[in-house]
């Protein structure tokens, strides 16, 4: 396989950073050249019926990203002209509906990564489970309460921001990310435990030094829709891929990067626009869909989820 020259080497012995370096730099990735970089999260999966978390990060450089910016705002005034969010959960809709593929068409415009990565609940190694969350607790580092699985989410999107920024950004950019209102943010404390630890993850990844760094919810906007919008393409990802393993483990089971899948899959109208939209990476935004999944041996894998024509079978490590 090519090794992707903008992709920078992540030189680390956690082996699942390695297999997820690997793995993606295999993938078509953008060259982030501006000076401001802006990161948007969301994430699918909390419910117990899915043993899957799903993270959906998109991360742009703004000054080459104009024409989304354009086609944005123009959809803003033609087809969305309440100011309602674009949502996953909410595509039921028909406003909705009728703006989600010029969304996305206006997304394929922005120069930079949509990340969407599933990962089986049964691994722990991404966040740290219940062990690394008590040890933070009782040694005082962490000053709000959280339950084992919401540190769990926050540890694993905060480590996965580091990665990207390590990976693709570049000394001196400011690096600015949004996350949707979720708990991470829901209080001061809370919202202090989340920047220390993404912190920590940075120290660990980030061997250069950056410009400044801060972070935000969609709360922020201002009106435009801006940063709602640029957090909907996380959400509309990470809802649509939440809704793709769901499916394929409920009809294979185990591992699913050992699974035999046969297509096409009976899923929502919704998630086959997205699927399809995710399948596409010759556009200026890139899409890297991957799943962290238990094998039955009880180890981990790191996989594509598909390659241009193949689902669920290139890429496992």
């Amino acid at each position: 396989m090519t090794t992707q020259s903008n992709w920078r080497e992540l030189r680390d012995s956690i082996p699942w950073v390695k297999a997820f370096n690997d793995t993606i730099r295999t993938l078509p990735l953008p060259i982030l050249h501006g000076k401001e970089i802006i990161i948007g999260t969301d994430s699918s999966g909390s419910h117990r019926q899915n043993p899957f978390e799903v993270i959906g990060i998109v991360i742009f450089d703004l000054y080459s990203s104009h024409r989304w910016e354009v086609l944005r705002q123009e959809i803003r005034r033609k087809l969305l002209v309440d100011s309602r969010r674009m949502a996953f959960k909410k595509l039921g809709e028909k406003i909705r509906q009728r703006a989600l593929r010029p969304f996305l068409l206006a997304a394929d415009q922005m120069n930079g990564l949509c990340l969407s990565v599933a990962v089986n609940k049964q691994i722990n190694l991404i966040g740290g489970g219940t062990l690394v969350h008590d040890r933070l607790k009782s040694d005082g580092v962490l000053k709000a309460q959280w339950t084992p699985d919401s540190f769990d989410r926050m540890a694993k999107v905060t480590q996965f921001i580091s990665l990207l920024v390590a990976g693709l950004c570049s000394e001196g950019q400011n690096v600015y990310w949004i996350s949707d209102e979720d708990e991470m943010f829901e209080s001061p404390y809370k919202t202090d435990d989340t920047l220390r630890l993404l912190s920590t993850f940075q120290r660990m990844y980030v061997k250069w030094p950056l410009g400044k760094f801060s972070a935000g919810t969609t709360k922020l906007d201002n009106g435009d829709r801006f940063e709602e919008d640029f957090a909907a393409i996380a959400d509309l990802a990470a809802g649509a891929l939440g809704e793709l393993v769901m499916k394929i483990q409920k009809d294979h089971g185990g591992c699913l990067l050992e699974a035999d899948i046969e297509l096409p899959l009976s899923l929502s109208d919704k998630s086959d626009v997205l699927l399809s939209w995710l399948m596409d990476t010759a556009q200026p935004l890139k899409r890297a869909s991957l799943l962290f999944d238990q094998r039955s041996d009880g180890k981990f894998r790191v996989g594509k989820i598909w390659s241009e024509d193949s689902l669920l079978k290139c890429g496992s490590l």
